[in-house]
């Protein structure tokens, strides 16, 4: 008989016969599946040993099963067997071979906040032998099961979501999935102007890479520019400032619709806010999106707080190329009104 826990525990136990579990794992008694379940993941914790005993017997497809169980204590139970399970290569195989992949995005659209958890350790456990994983996961419209984990809000989870998509970036074959459709955008918009730093950067980090690749899977979504801005102005974290610049730099860069909004939004009060620091790049990228502004609207340099950012860079330039665009700005704005 298995020792009495409150939860899975990491120890050897002396577990009933595996096909006896598998038995109750199979009744129609919530109480015995239940029972099953936290055997099965008791057995799953205890050693590597263990591990291959219970799949060798064929526990993966039981697991799987428990797993899309209507009760939430079955569910969750069989989601950490089958996360203990997972961090063995040759398992994860086996797992993936019976379409274990559904099973998991199934399991993100749980109310508990511990189930959804463990569901995205064992995806992270799975995209971490390749890109592939993630690739079942976007064709099997995975982006829609990750983005409603980033609607619940729970900074845990968001994170591990922040981190999947981070992982995708980097792939050239699938990076374009994560802003293929103008409705995941929102939930991009989300995590940037989370409270939480670590989902701040790994969502601008993601989108960095994107706009490396091709600006416009990124200048197009013109509703990330407020937040951009905002981050840019207040966070007190110096990469997601940074992040922040290049990312509005692109915009600058785009379509005339995007820099309106760069104005409209106060992209000059938060450069100004964050250019008379002794950090070069803020002041180069700054310097770079001032350019950018005022080569397509000459008239530009003619406004107060254009002209006073220009000036302010160029006083506490600790970059040289930040002092040669704005000295040339100010030169230039000048002649203009010689004119």
């Amino acid at each position: 008989v298995s020792t009495q826990s409150t939860g899975v525990e990491p120890v050897l136990v002396e577990i009933r016969d595996i096909k006896y579990i598998f038995s109750a794992a199979r009744s129609t008694s919530v109480k015995e599946q239940r029972t099953a379940a936290l055997d099965l993941a008791n057995m799953a914790a205890s050693s590597v040993d263990n591990k291959f005993s219970l799949v060798t017997a064929g526990g993966l497809q039981v697991l799987i099963d428990l797993a899309l169980n209507e009760d939430e204590g079955v569910r969750g139970y069989a989601i950490e067997a089958i996360s203990e399970l997972l961090t063995i290569r040759s398992i994860q195989n086996e797992f993936l071979e019976l379409g274990g992949i559904s099973t998991l995005m199934f399991a993100l659209h749980s109310s508990d906040n511990h189930i959804v958890r463990e569901t995205l350790l064992a995806v992270c456990q799975l995209a971490e032998e390749g890109e592939e994983v993630m690739g079942t996961i976007l064709a099997e419209n995975g982006m829609d099961d990750l983005c409603k984990v980033v609607a619940s809000g729970h900074v845990e989870t968001v994170r591990l979501v922040a981190g999947l998509f981070l992982d995708v970036s980097f792939s050239d074959t699938l990076r374009g999935e994560l802003l293929k459709h103008r409705k995941y955008v929102p939930y991009f918009e989300r995590m940037v102007k989370c409270s939480d730093v670590t989902v701040q950067q790994l969502s601008l980090q993601t989108l960095e890479m994107m706009a490396l690749s091709s600006p416009e899977s990124v200048t197009t979504h013109t509703s990330l520019i407020p937040a951009l801005v905002k981050n840019l102005s207040v966070s007190g974290d110096i990469d997601v400032r940074t992040i922040s610049s290049k990312l509005l730099l692109y915009f600058s860069e785009a379509a005339e619709e995007a820099r309106n909004i760069l104005i409209d939004s106060g992209i000059i009060l938060a450069l100004t806010r964050v250019a008379g620091a002794p950090d070069n790049i803020i002041q180069n990228i700054s310097a770079h999106i001032l350019r950018t502004l005022a080569t397509n609207d000459r008239s530009l340099m003619g406004e107060e707080g254009m002209e006073g950012l220009a000036r302010l860079i160029r006083s506490a330039a600790v970059d040289q190329e930040a002092w040669i665009i704005c000295d040339q700005l100010l030169m230039r704005g000048h002649e203009d009104s010689d004119v």
